[in-house]
Order: C-alpha cells, then structure tokens, then sequence
C-alpha cells in the first residue's frame, strides 16, 4: 500500500535484509485506523532500490510469519501498483532520506 501524503517518516535504524530499513510515520492515518479494526498492523519498510517507504499491512508477524520469497513478491507487487496507482508521489527525483514526506507535486 501508498505511505500517506500527509505524514512524516522518520527513518529508524531498524533494517531488515529483504524490507530494508524501517521509517515511522508521525501520527496514525484513518487508512491505519480502519485496517486496525480489522485486525491488520502496518509498518512502514523501505526495500534496497525503492524510493519510498512502503506500508505493510499485515496479520501476525511481520518479521517472522512470511518468507523472504513472500516478501520479495510483495516489494515486487507493491512497487509495479505504485507506478501506475500514485506515481505523482513515488517518481521522487532521489531516495528518501532521515526524514521523509510524500509529495503530490512531485510528478515529471
């Protein structure tokens, strides 16, 4: 899923070696907030040659209930959806940084 356009992440030295390093937004987003009542969690990775965090919303365990393959199809998913679906947001000219804000002027 999109990491929202009217969030902070803040880069976390958390690093996974198939998600990457883990950013934290700055406040909960109503998307978070209706995923919770359904029981999902979200965390916010971004995987080695992204440009932005992605947002994983998930059952369990995010770190340990699924493969590295799975995780690989899912970057892989995730990263084709987010050209077509949001890419005024995720064309950044360059990798997110510390700290980091989706842009929606951000488009080429």
């Amino acid at each position: 899923m999109s990491v929202s356009d009217n969030k902070i992440y803040h880069k976390t030295e958390n690093q996974h070696p198939v998600l990457g390093f883990e950013y934290l937004p700055n406040e909960s987003s109503l998307t978070e907030q209706y995923f919770k009542k359904m029981g999902l969690q979200v965390r916010y990775f971004m995987p080695p040659n992204s440009v932005a965090p992605f947002a994983f919303y998930f059952f369990g365990d995010l770190l340990n209930d699924y493969s590295n393959l799975e995780l690989i199809s899912t970057i892989s998913t995730m990263g084709t959806f987010q050209k077509i679906y949001r890419p005024e947001i995720y064309n950044a000219n360059a990798v997110a940084g510390t700290c980091y804000k989706p842009n929606l002027k951000n488009v080429d």
